[in-house]
């Protein structure tokens, strides 16, 4: 059996009552991790009566990937005349050659939600580069692979033609949730948009997503996603977290697929708190063979847990597809 070790102490980050603008939420943080330490951007909440308005990008670094020190100030915030004029969330963090990338959700002027980007080289001075998603959908989790493959830059992302949420999802029963993937010369302009998976199984009926980077291994792109449950045995969307395995050479292909989760919510922490039972990761660096998965609980706090990669490896390749 697949033993994922939490750290003992989490949360590793919580609301500060001090900070408005993260006094509700410290959350669903992208992390770099690299010769200069560890690069953390979270999702910030506590300016509006909801801890969801206006979120903010938060940065925090940390020299063991435990102990984090906080900007006081936000990293990216709202801008008015911008896509993201209602907020920024769930970032993601990527690298490439000396410029960091941050992947972000984001609130606007348009109908649904959009992914945004923007680039920096020291988490000071952030400059936005353009949405990566169409204006006439809603989209999130987009998720970049580490390198280009066959000569193409390679995300991952999650559309829907509504707000996903559980309303709209019972007013829409005949739309099904898919993890797409798109190839792209220059991160902007996307094609060749094709599923890759969609909701399978029971852990997963309301909706999938891409979670972290898909790390690069001998038997394949090692990938965690997250799949959402609503039954009549909880009260509210259950998030949990499940992991695949795609071709190195042709990443929509899908070798291998955990049929149960991997993570779920088990303690006070992820079961209570702004949004009750959800564990999201957005990142997951493998350090010394081990993957360190940093996840967003109960849409209000940042834990940690570890598992080796090998072991994930073994776990996968016993439930090929």
């Amino acid at each position: 059996m697949l033993n994922i070790q939490r750290y003992p102490n989490n949360p590793i980050l919580k609301p500060n009552p001090d900070i408005p603008w993260m006094s509700k939420a410290t959350m669903n943080a992208g992390l770099w991790h690299d010769e200069s330490g560890f690069h953390m951007v979270f999702s910030g909440g506590g300016l509006a009566e909801a801890y969801c308005g206006e979120m903010r990008l938060g940065y925090a670094y940390s020299s063991d990937g435990i102990d984090f020190d906080v900007r006081d100030e936000p990293l990216l915030g709202p801008d008015p005349d911008g896509w993201d004029s209602a907020g920024c969330l769930d970032a993601r963090v990527m690298k490439y050659d000396d410029d960091y990338f941050i992947i972000y959700n984001a609130g606007g002027k348009h109908p649904y939600r959009r992914v945004g980007l923007a680039k920096t080289r020291d988490f000071k001075t952030v400059e936005r580069i353009a949405p990566l998603t169409d204006p006439e959908i809603s989209d999130a989790n987009v998720i970049l692979f580490p390198r280009k493959i066959n000569g193409a830059y390679v995300m991952m992302h999650r559309p829907s033609p509504f707000q996903p949420s559980t309303a709209s999802i019972a007013e829409n029963p005949d739309f099904k949730f898919t993890i797409k993937m798109a190839r792209s010369d220059d991160m902007i302009n996307w094609t060749d948009d094709r599923d890759l998976c969609g909701c399978e199984y029971w852990w997963e009926n309301q909706k999938i997503g891409p979670c972290c980077e898909p790390v690069e291994t001998e038997a394949g792109w090692l990938m965690l996603y997250h799949g959402v449950y609503l039954g009549d045995d909880v009260h509210i969307r259950t998030y949990r977290v499940g992991a695949m395995l795609l071709d190195l050479d042709d990443p929509y292909t899908v070798i291998a697929r955990t049929p149960e989760p991997i993570l779920s919510p088990d303690t006070d922490y992820e079961k209570f708190g702004n949004h009750d039972n959800v564990i999201f990761p957005c990142a997951n660096p493998v350090i010394d063979g081990v993957m360190h998965i940093y996840y967003g609980a109960a849409d209000t706090c940042i834990g940690l847990a570890t598992v080796p990669v090998d072991e994930l490896l073994n776990h996968l390749l016993a439930h090929k597809v």
